[in-house]
């Protein structure tokens, strides 16, 4: 063993060179368990990360946010005609829901809104437009953003409410050439 040198690394000298260039399999009969436990590694680190930092999480291994809903970039946009609006104030009123919607697209839309009674409604509206393009770019302008006649801390909550089934969406990555 050379002076200075760690048990550790004399130990690694004497490996054969082949032997850290990869991970050796299991042997025969027993693959299943170093699956079962490389998964569980990774569901507990995923269990760890979004524990600490659930804002980080959602934007770098997924798009869905239990906050804000569908994050705009999603593929899934592209498929729908209609998005459901949730967070919506109580005292939020249909004609005031529509032209704050109408500061956001030029396109034209349907907006259904529930209501629970005359002055209230239900917390949620529906709004339906004939391109899903046209859908996706409203979601972008919406993503994290309130009525701002209303006084509600809680931003609105977007997510597609029914598939328009004319595209295909795929979970492969894809690119779009300019």
């Amino acid at each position: 063993m050379a002076l200075g040198m760690s048990i550790t690394d004399a130990q690694f000298l004497t490996l054969p060179s082949w032997s850290h260039f990869g991970a050796v399999r299991p042997p025969p009969g027993l693959e299943h368990m170093e699956v079962q436990s490389l998964q569980l590694q990774l569901l507990k680190a995923l269990e760890e990360v979004s524990a600490h930092q659930p804002q980080k999480f959602t934007q770098k291994c997924g798009f869905w946010s239990e906050e804000f809903g569908l994050h705009p970039d999603s593929m899934e946009w592209l498929s729908s005609t209609k998005m459901m609006i949730r967070n919506v104030p109580a005292r939020c009123t249909e004609l005031e829901l529509r032209v704050y919607l109408s500061t956001k697209t030029t396109d034209d839309f349907v907006l259904e809104m529930p209501k629970t009674s005359p002055a209230k409604c239900k917390g949620y509206a529906f709004v339906q437009m004939d391109d899903s393009v046209a859908l996706a770019a409203l979601a972008k302008a919406l993503w994290q953003q309130s009525v701002p006649t209303r006084k509600s801390a809680r931003p609105f909550k977007i997510h597609p409410a029914e598939s328009a089934e004319k595209l295909p969406v795929s979970l492969e990555p894809c690119s779009f050439v300019v």
